[in-house]
């Protein structure tokens, strides 16, 4: 993923075009797509589905295979993890994730269940785990925070960040609106539609309102001013605060609506130390305001300072996912506090 500096909307209608062309060769070719476009949430995993390039599978309920086949639960605790990529596990195979380590860690006791969907925000995650209820049994929701996603919890098209070929969609975005949130939902599309939705102007003047990256002249102005080295804040710095408050809110958000239904609410901060987002004082700020409210599982004690001056090639792969090593740190340390949740939930029923 290579961030272009001052993104147009030429630049994401070509994105979306070349992602077009890429997903109607695969159909054309009889392969599966894995991921698929979906009303609200924007995107979700294909069911029972194998991915034509990188080594993930999806089980019958469209979530990254976290046991094999034939794997039975006693079900005593059913765990769903929802996130984004570092959830999802991008670059590794089925039995390296974190969370089929995970589900090895806890034991037949326990079913974990990976809601991780590449190039998810906090919104979305959130949003595909109340999908997931709907439907399924959950004692235990995770809510993962990466530092990407104080970001993209202010955009409404992934073409308007980066120019990824993988995930270049529309995705729905929560705005505050009376002091509570508001959900926006994206637009209606179909592969054949994604380029006409630049072209409706309510689409427009809702991505202009609503999506902080949006190519307005004044944000070009002054990412081509930057260019010039005009000492002027970059998109991140100038969204930091707000993209902070919106994960805050989101986090507040999915808490209440866990207790509402006696699930056990926890968040896990899922740090990157690799790439453009490096985890930094956004954790501390979302630890600070929750740690006293929900377990607050932070995973930055699992990378000392021993282990991060490892080769960078056993910690990440090309594209900054974590490996089979640092899946298996993981695992032990979230398992065992997750473990420790589940017992007070019995404890409280």
């Amino acid at each position: 993923m290579i961030y272009l500096g001052n993104r147009t909307l030429g630049d994401a209608r070509d994105t979306l075009s070349l992602y077009r062309r890429r997903m109607k060769a695969r159909l054309a070719a009889s392969e599966p797509l894995y991921l698929e476009i979906a009303p609200r949430i924007g995107w979700r995993l294909q069911a029972s589905c194998r991915h034509p390039k990188w080594p993930y599978t999806t089980d019958a309920l469209g979530n990254r295979s976290s046991a094999p086949e034939d794997y039975a639960a006693a079900s005593t605790c059913r765990i769903a993890i929802a996130g984004n990529s570092y959830v999802h596990c991008d670059e590794a195979p089925d039995h390296e994730t974190w969370v089929w380590l995970l589900q090895q860690h806890l034991g037949h006791d326990f079913r974990v269940h990976n809601l991780g969907v590449t190039g998810y925000s906090t919104d979305q995650s959130f949003l595909r785990l109340e999908e997931f209820v709907e439907t399924q049994p959950v004692d235990v929701a995770v809510l993962t925070v990466t530092t990407t996603d104080i970001y993209r919890n202010l955009n409404m098209c992934r073409a308007f960040i980066l120019n990824d070929f993988e995930v270049p969609l529309y995705k729905p975005r929560y705005v505050t609106r009376g002091g509570g949130l508001e959900l926006k939902m994206p637009p209606a599309v179909t592969l054949d539609t994604l380029c006409d939705c630049l072209d409706d102007p309510n689409n427009i003047a809702e991505f202009r309102a609503h999506d902080v990256f949006f190519p307005t002249a004044g944000r070009q102005a002054i990412q081509i001013m930057r260019r010039f080295r005009a000492p002027l804040p970059d998109v991140w710095q100038r969204n930091f605060a707000d993209g902070v408050e919106m994960t805050g809110r989101i986090c507040e958000h999915f808490i209440d609506w866990c207790l509402e239904r006696r699930i056990a609410p926890v968040l896990l901060l899922l740090p990157v130390y690799w790439g453009a987002f490096l985890a930094g004082r956004e954790f501390d700020l979302i630890r600070a305001r929750f740690d006293a409210k929900v377990p607050v599982i932070d995973a930055r004690e699992v990378f000392t300072p021993e282990r991060l001056a490892m080769p960078r090639s056993a910690l990440a792969y090309r594209f900054n996912h974590f490996t089979a090593e640092v899946s298996g740190w993981l695992a032990p340390h979230i398992g065992d506090r997750l473990r420790q949740t589940a017992a007070r939930a019995v404890e409280a029923a």
